[in-house]
């Protein structure tokens, strides 16, 4: 299925890669990557996004006494970082998340999940345009348009959601982080 969804118009298709990002890959020079990471942590702070992904996350549990929560795909860690800060027994210490990932075949009861918005295809294509040409030379910016191309747009994620059989909320806009909450059926 495309990241644009079971409807997704060709300019939508086009828009969208398996390309890995500078924190991904094996080959980029650890500078490069820690200059990704001071960046995402300067734009966490300044625009105050670890703190509200974090707010987030707490408000999904609030009625659980001491919730245990597993956060995938952390990126640099500044979202982890604000939880702990907020409620420091929400996060699985390393042995236990690795058990976790290990069973696999255990459901949680509520998934959260925090993305950059896809925004529609037109849209999409002009906020590109306007990052690519930086992208060779500001790291930051490269992983951010592969991110961009990464992203699932609301109907991909319903579209997933229908197939693994499970319930989602999506909440967000175009110029907003895109949440999706999921939960059993």
């Amino acid at each position: 299925m495309p990241r644009g969804g079971p409807d997704a118009s060709c300019l939508d298709r086009a828009l969208q890669t398996n390309e890995p990002e500078y924190l991904d890959r094996d080959d980029v020079d650890p500078a490069v990557k820690r200059s990704v990471v001071r960046a995402l942590e300067l734009v966490g702070d300044w625009f105050g996004l670890h703190e509200r992904f974090a707010t987030i996350a707490m408000d999904e549990v609030a009625d659980v006494p001491d919730p245990r929560i597993l956060e995938l795909g952390a990126g640099h860690g500044g979202l982890s970082r604000k939880v702990l800060e907020m409620h420091p027994t929400h996060h699985l210490p390393p042995a236990a998340a690795v058990r976790v990932l290990a069973e696999g075949t255990r459901v949680a009861d509520k998934l959260l999940i925090i993305d950059l918005p896809r925004p529609p295809s037109p849209l999409h294509l002009m906020r590109l345009a306007a990052m690519a040409p930086l992208a060779p030379f500001v790291p930051f910016v490269h992983d951010g348009v592969i991110s961009s191309l990464r992203a699932y747009s609301p109907s991909a994620l319903r579209a997933l959601a229908d197939e693994a059989g499970v319930d989602i909320a999506l909440r967000g806009g175009l110029c907003t982080p895109q949440i999706a909450v999921v939960t059993r059926r």
